[in-house]
C-alpha cells in the first residue's frame, strides 16, 4: 500500500510514542470515548462491545476531521471534502492563503526555537 501511494516508511521505536504525534492523539480519544461508554452503558455481550468499539472509532475520526487546525485556519475534514463537518454549507477554501499562514506559523516558531 505504502510503494502504490508513493509513501516512504519511516521506522520509529517502538518505545517513542512522540513520533507519531497525530495516531497517539487518535488514540488518546479512542480510549476516552471508550471509557465514557463503557462507564455509561456497560457492553452485555460481544456484539455490544464491537459496537462500543465501533462506535468509539467513528467518534474520534468525526473529532479529528471537524476539529479546527491551528496552522491551516480551517477544519481537515473541509479542505477533504469541500464542506463544513458540523453545518451542511460548502466550504471555499484559499489554499494559497493557508500555505502563506502554514509558513509564517513555521518561521516563528523556529525564530522562538533558536532564541
Amino acid at each position: 500500500m505504502l510503494s502504490r501511494n508513493n509513501i516512504k516508511a519511516r521506522p520509529i521505536t517502538a518505545k517513542n510514542p512522540q513520533a507519531n504525534a497525530i495516531c497517539e492523539r487518535m488514540h488518546q480519544s479512542i480510549g476516552n470515548t471508550l471509557r465514557v461508554l463503557s462507564t455509561l452503558n456497560p457492553p452485555a455481550g460481544m456484539a455490544n462491545a464491537h459496537q462500543l468499539v465501533d462506535t468509539a472509532i467513528a467518534n474520534a475520526v468525526f473529532a479529528s476531521r471537524a476539529t479546527v487546525h491551528s496552522a491551516l485556519q480551517t477544519t481537515p475534514g473541509g479542505l477533504a471534502f469541500g464542506r463544513d463537518m458540523v453545518l451542511d454549507i460548502p466550504l471555499v477554501a484559499d489554499l494559497e492563503l493557508i500555505r502563506q499562514r502554514r509558513q509564517q506559523l513555521i518561521d516563528s516558531r523556529l525564530i522562538a526555537s533558536n532564541r
